[in-house]
């Protein structure tokens, strides 16, 4: 019942495959199905419902992927720890960034490896650094806009009184 009940979860929960084991998958959809929960929702688990045991049960499976999505995080710090060669202060931010990349369907290891790869990272502050970097590869870069116009004109000056055309 479970496996052919995750087919009915929305397409974007895909992004979440790698925290949603087939089991929770399975829960997940039931759930879904069991209380209403629309297929355009973007929330997993849907609203907190207003019977008390379906509270209860909304907030262990929240509970339950949040914990899985912890997990998750922990394998970025790792992966960023390898890179820069300690933790501090800035590690769960570029993991939270760089999970945020890889559900927006963005290669976030490959973009680690660009990033790592420019140049040594700084002694001081490398995760800054590195978060830095990160950030420069993934955001669209503003262009200056061009003229359109082939053939520039000069500008006119004020010669004298006008009609204001």
């Amino acid at each position: 019942m479970r496996t052919q009940a995750t087919s009915t979860l929305p397409e974007w929960t895909r992004r979440y495959d790698d925290i949603l084991t087939p089991e929770l998958r399975g829960d997940l959809a039931i759930w879904r199905a069991a209380t209403g929960v629309k297929q355009d929702a973007r929330s997993l688990a849907g609203p907190v419902p207003d019977d008390d045991r379906e509270a209860a049960y909304h907030r262990h499976l929240v509970r339950t992927i949040n914990a899985r999505y912890g997990e998750a995080l922990k394998v970025w710090e790792t992966r960023i720890i390898d890179y820069v060669g300690r933790r501090d202060e800035n590690t769960i931010e570029l993991a939270k960034h760089l999970d945020t990349l890889q559900r927006r369907g963005i290669e976030a290891e490959r973009v680690l490896d660009l990033a790592s790869a420019r140049k040594p990272l700084p002694a001081d502050h490398p995760t800054s650094a590195l978060a830095y970097r990160v950030r420069e590869l993934t955001q669209p870069k503003k262009r200056k806009l061009q003229a359109i116009d082939p053939f520039p004109r000069a500008q006119q000056r004020e010669s004298g009184p006008s009609l204001g055309l």
